[in-house]
């Protein structure tokens, strides 16, 4: 803003300048002021529109406002890969997921883990949900659960504190949430398929836009698999071909409310059993070698851990899951365990990156090629957001989880705080307070009073990695 010229007032208040004198003419205050207001109405448009970690500190009630000394920020700088080429543009992306894949439960398949000798298996994995309808819809766009809420209705965390129907904020609304992944494969002449067993996942909730087909008529995922192979043929066409299997997520409870174990360890089989369908009909179809694979699951499950649902929670064995990542055999990309904490809402840029198509900036999600290939840190932190059960939706219920140290989970509600000590009890059962040293300062600042003492013999926490 312009300095105020030589006579105008310089009250800090901004007051009026001083009626007695003659030589000020009251026009360019009054300029001043709209120039004033114009620039404010700007800045007001431009801070209901921020994204990314400006947006997420919102949502986790200023938690990347009160960082403290050496707690690095959320946000990943944009990174050099949508300038790089790690290797030529696969001619076939394949992304599959399985509701209510445990990352505990990952290693049970024989075929994952073959597919992983020869790519990459990341050990730490975060669903934004355990709902199914939020976890996949943030995951195809790239986008927070909270922020898809915001573009798609308008309402901010204040709005959803107070709303007396959540159900509309999260089923509905992300109905209406269109997946943006397909288009731009479209754009550069993929073919795009999509095969479901149904579930979920299905053109009645909204997942069909931007692919040229979508196929929810599968009565299993084993016919789902079969029904992608024939769609994808040996033409050698460019295809983007999504795949979702909702068989794990569709069982008895047990006794505590969770799944049951012996119907889930069933179900595993026979998902095992038809990923090792698909990837002999991809070798068959001599496409297998040529092909980006990304198998995950798309949120977590309770096996009876805890009394509660089996999914719509924020606990660590509802949000954590198994992601191997398969590159063409022409990428220089051996197989690994990586260590680096990751997201779902990375694969959509992920995968656009591999193939060569920079990632939209208005997304909340950042390619993992960086830690692959370059040697980036992953995330500091997993968010996770929303719950809904049968029993209870909040929109702004939310998790912050710093892997194998710390949970911490907020209701936004009433602000009601849960903290939960990873290296102590990695399943997440107990609540506790932190020790102090435990967590940086701006999660110390959800505890009023004092902190009790640590424990005789606990170890220090390491530093804190520096995200990409």
């Amino acid at each position: 803003m312009e300095k105020a010229p030589a006579g105008r007032s310089e009250h800090p208040m901004g007051s009026a300048p001083d009626e007695s004198s003659t030589d000020r003419e009251p026009t360019p205050v009054l300029e001043s002021w709209i120039a004033v207001g114009l620039c404010m109405m700007v800045l007001a448009g431009s801070m209901a529109v921020l994204r990314t970690s400006e947006r997420i500190d919102s949502a986790l009630e200023g938690i990347g406002e009160h960082r403290g000394p050496g707690i690095p920020a959320q946000r990943n700088p944009r990174s050099r890969a949508s300038r790089e080429s790690y290797g030529e543009p696969p001619s076939l992306v394949c992304l599959v997921t399985v509701e209510g894949l445990r990352a505990d439960c990952g290693a049970r398949l024989e075929e994952l883990r073959r597919l992983g000798r020869s790519g990459v298996s990341f050990r730490c994995a975060g669903a934004q949900s355990s709902r199914e309808l939020v976890s996949l819809k943030s995951m195809l766009t790239g986008v927070y659960p909270v922020n898809l809420i915001l573009e798609e209705t308008g309402a901010d965390l204040d709005v959803l504190r107070e709303v007396s129907e959540p159900d509309f904020f999260l089923r509905d609304t992300f109905v209406a949430v269109e997946p943006s992944l397909a288009a731009p494969f479209s754009e550069r002449g993929y073919r795009t398929g999509a095969f479901t067993d149904g579930g979920t996942a299905s053109v009645a909730r909204g997942f069909d836009p931007g692919f040229d087909t979508f196929d929810d008529e599968s009565r299993t995922f084993d016919e789902a698999v079969g029904r992608a192979a024939d769609w994808l043929g040996a033409s050698g066409e460019d295809a983007f071909l999504f795949l979702h299997c909702a068989e794990l997520d569709a069982l008895p409870a047990g006794s505590d409310g969770g799944t049951d174990r012996a119907a889930y360890d069933r179900a595993l089989a026979r998902v095992d059993a038809s990923l090792g369908a698909l990837l002999e009909r991809l070798e068959d179809q001599e496409r297998l070698s040529e092909a980006l694979i990304l198998i995950t699951g798309s949120h977590g499950m309770n096996l009876g851990e805890r009394r509660g649902a089996a999914t719509g929670e924020l606990f660590v064995e509802q949000l954590m899951v198994p992601l191997v990542l398969r590159f063409p055999a022409s990428w220089p990309a051996p197989g690994r365990a990586e260590d680096q904490a990751i997201e779902l809402v990375d694969v959509a840029p992920s995968l656009l990156e591999a193939c060569g198509v920079v990632p939209p900036k208005e997304i909340d999600g950042h390619s993992v090629l960086p830690i692959l290939f370059r040697g980036v840190r992953g995330r500091r932190f997993l968010v996770a957001q929303t719950s809904w059960t049968a029993k209870h939706a909040n929109p702004v219920l939310r998790s912050v989880l710093s892997p194998e140290r710390w949970q911490l989970i907020h209701d936004g509600r009433d602000d009601a705080v849960e903290f939960f000590s990873l290296r102590d009890d990695p399943s997440a059962l107990v609540p506790t307070r932190p020790r102090p040293g435990e967590v940086p300062g701006f999660v110390s600042s959800f505890f009023d009073g004092e902190v009790p003492p640590p424990g005789e013999g606990a170890p220090p926490l390491p530093s804190p990695a520096v995200s990409h």
